[in-house]
């Protein structure tokens, strides 16, 4: 039965992508920076990611990309022990664009990047705004395993 399914649709699929063709799809300019954003992201490229985010907000600030194209670059940041860099990019993604549905998770991300560099005080701070402001959120649950692990330090 699953190999059915998986045969369905992936006709399904490829019939679709057949009808409209690569060639037809169009893509703003800001979409292809995101593209490159996303490309450098998973490929662990912080100076391509680096230059492809600022790229990204000088020439196009408004894009429905830049918010995740600078939490990304804080992410990949964080998770490479650049951790003034990483808290960079959470500030400038809070200060630009306070509405992003992103702006939980760079708390955290800030949190645990001031947790990091020793900045206990700074880090609680952060941790606590995410839990007064987004109760019930994942980034909720993820401030309070935070607090737990810098109340151990």
């Amino acid at each position: 039965m699953k190999i059915k399914i998986s045969w369905v649709f992936t006709i399904l699929v490829g019939f679709s992508f057949s009808n409209i063709g690569f060639a037809a799809i169009n893509t703003s300019p800001d979409q292809d920076f995101y593209a490159r954003v996303i490309q450098a992201y998973r490929q662990g490229d912080s100076t391509v990611l680096n230059k492809s985010v600022r790229l990204l907000i000088k020439n196009y600030p408004e894009s429905v990309h830049a918010d995740n194209a600078l939490y990304l670059n804080g992410l990949l940041a964080l998770s490479k022990g650049q951790y003034k860099r990483a808290i960079k990019n959470f500030v400038l993604l809070q200060k630009f664009y306070p509405q992003t549905n992103k702006f939980s998770a760079s708390l955290v991300g800030k949190g645990i990047a001031l947790r990091k560099l020793g900045k206990l005080e700074k880090a609680e701070k952060a941790f606590k705004t995410v839990q007064d402001k987004f109760a019930g959120s994942p980034e909720y649950f993820q401030a309070g395993v935070q607090l737990k692990l810098l109340r151990q330090e």
